[in-house]
């Protein structure tokens, strides 16, 4: 008896200590993915403020040359570009 609690009271800190690390591990991981979700999602903001701008620098010549942009021009484009840019986007005419 007197050995299986000496064996308990050496083991016990050394099983502790190792569960202590590995969650440490588990929230370093968790933290790490959370990053990298996080700079994805900005990056993918950044790529459609990109657009937007694009597609108003386009815009605003076209209407300084023609005086006018219909309505249809415009969505239709729109569309066209988020549905090429998007992160596993399916075509939406299928």
């Amino acid at each position: 008896m007197e050995v299986l609690l000496q064996t308990y009271y050496i083991l016990l800190p050394i099983i502790a200590t190792a569960l202590v690390g590995w969650v440490g591990v588990l929230l370093k991981n968790q933290k790490k993915k959370d990053t990298d979700r996080e700079e994805k999602q900005k990056a993918l903001s950044e790529g459609i403020m990109m657009i937007l701008r694009y597609m108003l620098q386009r815009y605003h010549g076209e209407y300084m040359i023609r005086k006018k942009i219909s309505y249809g021009q415009c969505i239709s484009r729109t569309w066209r570009k988020f549905d090429c840019n998007r992160v596993g986007s399916r075509d939406r005419r299928a």
